[in-house]
């Protein structure tokens, strides 16, 4: 967290809380169970109550993905579900140091595409609790990162006098020469969303497990 000394205070009751929740492998129906093993694409949903962590907005850990055969790390798409949220993207060199940040808010039917090689967390900055939905190849996540440098590259904090939906941006001094953090815009890429368009058309996808047809990233 931002405010490490709000972490030392925690008291037990706080700790019970539930940060966040992962549902993961989704079907709403076994034929469509089958649709994504065949893909090995799985589509889960996460959910992020609204909670205080010392001024600073509640999140997810943070992870990297693993590398495809070509090299690239796969990709990941984000859909939210209900609430706002702020993903924040970050690329590293081969050194560790972190040589690119991204953020970009989404509202409610906001999509968003993670790069192959970019790191990221999610931010919980609206009023209620976030849920969102994401599609990603069978693979294993690598949290390690984040949490040897206490976080993301960069914290979501409230605004002025602690107001909620008011952001402020607080760089994390774990990671040394860190790039100023630029903005992306989500959009809506498949209208239907992402449970439906995948269900209805795999081979669109085929992206999420060959990152090489990526061309950026």
């Amino acid at each position: 967290m931002a405010d490490e000394e709000f972490a030392r205070k925690i008291t037990q009751a706080m700790a019970k809380r539930v940060q966040y929740y992962m549902f993961r492998g989704i079907a709403a129906k076994s034929a469509d169970k089958k649709i994504f093993a065949r893909a090995r694409v799985s589509f889960d949903v996460t959910v992020l109550p609204k909670l205080d962590l010392g001024g600073e907005y509640n999140k997810t850990l943070g992870h990297y993905h693993e590398r495809a055969a070509c090299g690239k790390a796969y990709p990941e798409i984000y859909e939210v579900l209900a609430g706002k949220a702020i993903y924040l993207f970050q690329k590293k060199r081969a050194d560790g140091v972190v040589e690119d940040a991204v953020y970009c808010k989404a509202k409610k039917g906001d999509q968003v595409l993670i790069p192959p090689g970019y790191g990221h967390a999610t931010t919980n900055v609206g009023r209620g609790t976030l849920v969102m939905a994401n599609l990603i190849a069978l693979q294993e996540s690598d949290y390690s990162d984040f949490v040897k440098h206490k976080g993301a590259a960069v914290y979501f904090l409230r605004g002025k006098n602690g107001k909620r939906g008011e952001i402020k941006l607080k760089k994390n001094n774990a990671y040394p020469r860190l790039p100023k953090p630029r903005e992306w815009k989500a959009r809506r890429i498949w209208p239907n969303g992402l449970y439906a368009s995948f269900v209805a058309n795999p081979q669109a996808f085929d992206f999420l497990t060959k990152p090489e047809r990526i061309l950026f990233g």
